[in-house]
């Protein structure tokens, strides 16, 4: 059978319908297939009958309390499976039954980062203990590091990457050599599509397995993991019509390649290394900009922003961008990077970001990032139409569910926030709410109307203390209100989120610096400027 699952000395095809036990084909009833496909979704855990009734409940007529033990008693005699000591199917007395096996075999597909393997030079091996021991240590130090739903898989026999079961990112080929009482090791590292060579390693084993060079198991997992991130980031190198904007990709490996939630700490650490080795490296120190903004916009949500910090921060990626400009004029991704960060450092590059982006979207397809930082460019000289409709042409090449579909929906509201058409950005409002929960509670201050808040609102804003309410005020102010050139626009855009903050805590909480942007909003507060 294709597709199948294998469970104790049962292997079962996909759809539970057929299995096959030693010799004997096995047929189940849909009652059967139904508490099988539950059982086994549900591996060591309790199942009450009222849940087994439940998936029995749109089956037929087998759904009577009396007949789960019936239907149970069923399964196991198919299966050849003792009530007294069972294997695959236990009863928990006074609760339920309970799916004892694990799956020992599946042939579904499995999403990986990356593949170890296949390994060649094993069939002269067949009694050496070191490529499994050091490919498995070596699996572990990457598999530890890495995001939890895109594992890192060890396929000695090369079955994964020949059954095509999944989707993989990065595939690394392993050669063993043994000479002596050593074994000599090549690693390989693949883009598992493009068939590219990102890193070649060789590494050379003792008699006891551990590897004679001063490089460790963590080392070689750190340098694998390095050009990971590397592709990851950089991309292959030419530009197509999905391509994401440089921090969403940065962003993206940053999440693969870490098992923490501050995942956007992983670009930081890697850049790091990077600049260490290469500090003048024109790339890596763009990079090293776009990863400064990404510290502002997902940094450490106990660190308070304040306008002075956000400045210094501004004044560092500007400089990193303007000394490095001439280096990059062939690189579209890099070209709109660029247009992106001077943009958003506030500090009177609007006319230059927008001749770098239109460069970009002129000599490249790169037509997805380009739709962004230029629908940004126009919402803040004003056109608030054009803007709205690039971000439209970009929602059309988005990924479901990215992280930069939620950046775009994010720069929509924003614009239709400062353009002050109100009635389409609660609509936006409620279908981005509604298509991502989570992300009311950090945009929800931001975009409501400047009148009584809803509940959930009104408790989050109560919650507040002068301080993080000050911070908020100052995040509306410099990621979004001072770039825009219409003084009217920066008014709308931080009507809301100063009107909160105000009724909580007073004028004093807003920084004279957002009064000054808005004179008129500071007149409504009663607040007198210099």
């Amino acid at each position: 059978m294709m597709d199948t699952i294998q469970f104790g000395e049962v292997i079962f095809d996909k759809s539970y319908l057929f299995a096959r036990r030693g010799s004997s084909e096995l047929r189940f009833t849909r009652s059967e297939r139904t508490l099988l496909k539950l059982f086994t979704k549900n591996v060591r855990k309790v199942l009450t009958r009222d849940q087994l009734l439940d998936a029995l409940a749109g089956v037929g007529s087998e759904v009577s309390d009396r007949n789960i033990d019936y239907l149970v008693n069923r399964l196991r005699a198919k299966l050849g499976d003792n009530a007294r000591r069972p294997s695959l199917i236990g009863t928990q007395y006074g609760e339920g039954y309970v799916w004892l096996a694990g799956p020992e075999n599946e042939t579904t597909a499995t999403d990986a980062l990356l593949v170890i393997g296949p390994v060649f030079g094993l069939q002269h091996l067949k009694a050496d203990q070191r490529p499994q021991l050091f490919l498995s240590q070596l699996q572990a130090a990457l598999d530890g590091q890495t995001a939890k739903d895109q594992p890192v898989l060890l396929d000695l026999t090369g079955s994964i990457t020949r059954n095509g079961a999944g989707r993989m990112r990065f595939s690394l080929d392993v050669s063993l050599h043994p000479e002596g009482g050593h074994l000599h090791c090549a690693l390989v590292l693949r883009d598992a599509t493009a068939r590219d060579v990102l890193h070649v390693a060789r590494v050379t084993l003792d008699a006891n397995g551990t590897p004679t060079q001063p490089s460790s198991i963590w080392k070689i997992a750190e340098a694998i993991k390095g050009s990971m991130w590397r592709r990851l980031t950089l991309g292959p190198g030419i530009a197509i019509p999905q391509d994401e904007p440089l921090e969403m990709r940065m962003y993206k490996a940053g999440r693969l390649l870490s098992r923490s939630d501050r995942s956007w700490l992983e670009a930081g650490t890697q850049l790091a290394r990077e600049r260490e080795m290469n500090p003048n490296d024109t790339l890596t120190c763009l990079m090293w900009a776009t990863y400064l903004l990404l510290r502002v916009l997902y940094g450490n949500p106990n660190k308070l922003l304040t306008i002075e910090d956000f400045n210094a921060v501004a004044a560092e990626i500007e400089g990193l961008v303007l000394d490095r400009l001439h280096d990059i004029q062939h690189d579209p991704i890099y070209l709109l990077g660029a247009a992106r960060l001077l943009l958003l450092t506030g500090r009177g590059h609007t006319a230059l970001a927008a001749q770098l982006a239109e460069q970009a979207f002129a000599s490249s397809a790169a037509f997805a990032a380009a739709f962004s930082v230029l629908g940004q460019i126009r919402a803040c000289i004003g056109d608030t139409d054009a803007a709205l409709l690039l971000y439209e042409k970009g929602f059309e090449l988005c990924e479901p569910d990215s992280e930069f579909l939620v950046a775009l929906f994010t720069q929509r509201l924003t614009t239709l926030l400062a353009a002050n058409r109100r009635a389409e950005l609660d609509t936006a409002c409620a279908e981005f709410y509604a298509a991502r929960p989570g992300e009311r509670m950090k945009f929800g201050l931001f975009f409501a109307p400047p009148e009584a808040l809803p509940d959930d609102l009104r408790l989050l804003l109560n919650q507040l203390t002068a301080d993080r309410a000050r911070s908020l005020v100052s995040f509306a102010y410099c990621l979004a209100a001072q770039r825009y050139e219409r003084e009217e626009h920066r008014e709308n855009l931080l009507r809301g989120i100063v009107g909160h903050a105000v009724s909580r805590f007073g004028p004093e909480v807003v920084p004279h610096q957002v009064w000054h942007a808005a004179p008129r909003l500071a007149q409504t507060h009663g607040v007198h400027l210099p």
